[in-house]
């Protein structure tokens, strides 16, 4: 009875913190731990800097500093992934990167190599070979090709779903996305095709 009592607890407490809302917060000495909602300390403040919680996951930087000219700018050091247990679940290694979205985050280990992607394991499923990227949403990303510096839309696959001919991608929203075409702009959908 009693260990049936310790399971049932344990699982209703690794629940209970999944499911809580935890909000960056930045100590009197310029480090980023998490709070919840009633303003207790649940992850110390050992970084950088910290993003807040996105699909189960923040990100975190070691190393890096703000800058102090800009609001919200931070540069240097490194990146990686903690759970909502103040766990690194994604080592703290990539030169940049970004939240998670749609089940992927875009980074790059190092800037010439270029971005690509990983899964919530730090697995990488689509190679670091772009120049730039967007996040992933509704199933796709612009992605810019280093060569040409032309930009066309992936899947999360990372098969090209449209030609490398458009001059800039924003982020799909609602199953279509901004894109600049020979100093045009309109909207396409997940296939190239424009859209109103």
């Amino acid at each position: 009875m009693l260990k049936t009592y310790l399971l049932l607890l344990l699982c209703f407490s690794t629940t209970f913190i999944d499911a809580q809302n935890l909000n960056a917060f930045k100590d009197e000495n310029g480090r980023y731990g998490f709070k919840d909602e009633a303003d207790n300390i649940v992850i110390k403040a050992e970084y950088d800097y910290a993003y807040d919680f996105k699909e189960g996951m923040a990100l975190v930087n070691l190393g890096g500093a703000e800058e102090e000219e800009y609001d919200n700018y931070f540069v240097g050091g490194l990146w990686g992934y903690i759970n909502k247990k103040g766990k690194v679940v994604i080592p703290i290694q990539y030169q940049l990167a970004n939240d998670f979205s749609d089940g992927v985050a875009k980074v790059s280990m190092h800037i010439m190599e270029g971005y690509g992607y990983i899964d919530k394991k730090g697995q990488t499923v689509i190679p670091f070979k772009f120049n730039d990227a967007r996040d992933f949403s509704d199933g796709f990303a612009g992605v810019q090709l280093k060569i040409s510096g032309k930009w066309c839309i992936i899947n999360k696959k990372g098969i090209s779903v449209t030609p490398y001919k458009f001059d800039n991608i924003y982020t799909f929203h609602d199953g279509k996305a901004l894109v600049k075409l020979n100093g045009q702009e309109f909207y396409i959908d997940k296939t190239g095709k424009k859209v109103e």
